[in-house]
């Protein structure tokens, strides 16, 4: 399938990519807070495809800075700035409330796809959490099941109980809740046991060698067996060529994201890709607890 949109940005990494570009010149913190203050940080979105009809069943809200000098900016670029002066809270809100504001907008067509935010785990252990992104859920009156909250696998997760609680709560109050970059870190397993989510998102490295490494393909089949079984959904990163799209769907993989599908993109071209293939879907997952 041929790419709908031009490509935004060198990266379709999101808040996530925290230390992805460490050989890169950090902005200046000033620099920063000002372009929050401008509001020059923008979400871009990357549609989750439907492999068996290539509909679009959701998106991942991705940062980009639109720079007044330097352009349109990657995450990696300023996240790790971010991270070291304690401003990824600012940017998740800015993120968050134009998504929803996308949401109200999706209402409007017959695709109302769910959406998918990064949320830092270090976020999860906030107790006002919960309690301040619901209450913003319901002010702007969307539907629960129609947001996803990502928790980085690999990310260390705080140890203390309101961190779990509130992953809990999320998913009771109807939101979804996945493990993103999965098979990256080394407590995979135990998270999926303990945390209630909804999705699982393979991490790409898999779908880069499943052409080459039957062990690839091993471990695509074995990881879509067990979500299914717990009443997750899979979602494989990283969809390049038209060969690893055909590869996923023998092996019977449902969903996927990557570049060959559509690259991030600004909300309103999102909105007019979801008006000529997106697949409103009613639910973002059956596991609560």
């Amino acid at each position: 399938m041929e790419h709908q949109f031009p490509t935004f940005g060198r990266s379709d990494l999101g808040v996530r990519a925290a230390s992805d570009s460490t050989e890169l010149e950090l902005p200046l913190v000033a620099d920063i807070k000002r372009g929050l203050e401008s509001q020059e940080f923008k979400a871009f979105i990357q549609p989750k495809i439907h492999l068996l009809d290539r509909q679009v069943v959701g998106g991942e809200l991705l940062a980009r800075w639109n720079h007044p000098v330097r352009g349109v900016l990657a995450a990696g670029e300023f996240i790790p700035a971010m991270v070291q002066h304690g401003l990824v809270d600012a940017l998740f809100w800015t993120l968050f409330e134009q998504g929803l504001a996308l949401q109200k907008r999706l209402e409007h067509t017959e695709a109302l796809v769910p959406l998918s935010f990064n949320l830092h785990p270090v976020q999860l252990a906030n107790n006002d959490l919960v309690g301040r992104l619901i209450a913003e859920i319901d002010r702007c009156r969307v539907v629960h099941n129609s947001i996803v909250f990502e928790i980085l696998e690999s990310a260390t997760l705080p140890s203390s109980s309101a961190a779990y609680e509130n992953a809990r709560h999320l998913r009771r109050a109807g939101c979804g809740l996945s493990l993103d970059d999965f098979g990256s870190g080394y407590s995979t397993l135990e998270r999926l046991i303990v945390l209630p989510f909804t999705e699982v998102k393979l991490d790409r490295a898999f779908i880069q060698r499943i052409q080459d490494d039957f062990q690839a393909e091993a471990i695509i089949s074995c990881v879509l067996e067990l979500t299914e079984k717990l009443g997750m959904s899979m979602v494989v990163e990283g969809v390049e060529t038209a060969a690893q799209c055909q590869h996923l769907m023998q092996i019977g993989v449902h969903y996927a994201q990557g570049y060959f599908f559509a690259r991030p993109m600004p909300s309103e071209m999102f909105v007019e890709y979801c008006g000529r293939f997106g697949r409103a879907v009613p639910n973002v997952g059956s596991r609560v607890f």
